[in-house]
Order: structure tokens, then sequence, then C-alpha cells
């Protein structure tokens, strides 16, 4: 069977046929069955492949139509970023593992047990362009201090009993501290006060107020009695130097 088909429209379909021919009669073109059958797969397949692409681009458009804009629509916000938090080595309030191991080396008065972080504290911390230290010491036994570089990690241990203090002058007499017991540790500024005493028993007690310059490092003994009181917000001390006897000094 031939169908007829006007001359120009048959050209799209029959171009690539192979092992069929058309027929031209008066302007017409004739095509047989075969070939009939042929473009119709062929347009099949094109229409069922651009139903494929239309699916796609419905899918992947939500729904809507591709390029089409979108209206209230929130805008995706930017992930918050996350807060910046401080290494653990920089938390003043954990004891560094060096502390503790330069604690129990020197440990002299020990009972028996070995030092843990929760035996030490921190009496102060500087980190500025002069210091990079921070101070640590026993919470039962005062009486040694850990001065801590942060940034080479190394330890000074500051025995109170064997420091070499810069001692009271009266008149041609000097008064030479003897501390074999730290009562009391306070910071102001740059400077620690320390109340220390000879943990003498009777009339040969005595009590010590010893400033440590955290800048010069040196150790001076500001006044001595038998009970010394820090007051007005640690700046002054009221030393009690006999039963009835008291002044008043300032804190430097």
């Amino acid at each position: 069977m031939l169908f007829v088909v006007r001359s120009g429209l048959c050209a799209p379909f029959c171009q690539g046929c192979v092992g069929v021919r058309c027929v031209r009669r008066g302007g017409f073109l004739f095509l047989s069955t075969n070939q009939i059958a042929t473009h119709m797969r062929r347009i099949t397949m094109i229409a069922s492949l651009w139903m494929l692409c239309c699916a796609m681009v419905f899918s992947c458009s939500g729904g809507k139509k591709a390029n089409a804009p979108q209206e209230n629509q929130p805008t995706p916000e930017a992930p918050a970023a996350p807060e910046a938090t401080a290494p653990a080595d920089d938390d003043p309030n954990t004891i560094p593992p060096e502390v503790v191991d330069v604690a129990n080396a020197t440990n002299y008065y020990d009972n028996g047990q070995p030092l843990t972080a929760n035996d030490l504290r921190l009496i102060v911390r500087y980190n500025d362009e002069s210091r990079h230290c921070a101070y640590y010491t026993q919470r039962d036994n005062e009486l040694m201090l850990y001065q801590y570089n942060l940034e080479s990690r190394k330890v000074r241990v500051i025995d109170l009993s064997k420091m070499d203090i810069t001692p009271k002058k009266e008149g041609q007499k000097e008064i030479k501290p003897i501390i074999f017991l730290v009562t009391q540790i306070i910071v102001r500024g740059d400077r620690l006060y320390i109340i220390g005493s000879n943990n003498s028993n009777g009339i040969g007690y005595a009590e010590y107020l010893i400033s440590y310059n955290s800048l010069d490092e040196d150790f001076v003994c500001l006044d001595y009695g038998v009970e010394i009181q820090l007051i007005n917000d640690n700046r002054q001390a009221v030393v009690r130097s006999g039963r009835s006897t008291t002044h008043t000094i300032n804190l430097p």
C-alpha cells in the first residue's frame, strides 16, 4: 500500500531511511506502509523524550515552572558562625599538668598521697605585654608557690621558707622574716600580699606581712607583729605588736 505525501513533507522523515524508497509522482511522494510505521515509531520516541524532559524540569523546580519567579519564598539564612571557644590550655581555672607534676616532685610536706589538680588553686594570672605567667599554690599548704610560664610552660618553684626577703628596717635594726606557715595570700594589681608566720608557740610567735612585686619579682617585708589583719578592701593592714599596741599601715 502506498500513501501520498505532498512533496517536501517527507524529507525530514525520509532522511536516514535504509532499505526503503519514496516514489515521487506528479509532485507527490508516495510512502510505503513500512516507511509510515518507521516514521510513526520515531515520532512516538521523540514525544516520549519530550515528556520525560518536561517531567524532570517540573520535578526539579518543586512543582513550578522552570525559570518562573518564586514569590513569597523565604531567603535561606546563612548558617550561624560557631562561637569561639578558648582552648582548654587557656582556661585560667584549669590547673596545667606541668604544675601538678612539679608540685608532686617538690612536695616536701606530703602525707604519702600524690597531689592532683584539685589540690591546687590559681592565685593570679598575668598575660600582658610584660608578663605571661600564672601563680598557683596548694590549697592546704600555701608556703609553696608555683610560677607557670604561659609561653614556655616551665614551672618555677617559690618556697617562701627559703626565699631571700628584704627585711624591715627599724632604725639600725633589721627584722628578717622567718616563714614556716602562710595563712593568707591576696592580690591587688601587680602585687601579692602574703601573711605568714614563724609557726612558733608562745612568746616567740610572730607574723609577717610580705609584699611580692610580680614585675620585679622581689619580696619585701612590710611589717611584723603578733597579729596582722587586712582591712579597707585590702588597702590597709592593722598590725598588733603587743597586747594593746596596734598601728595601721597603707599597702603600697
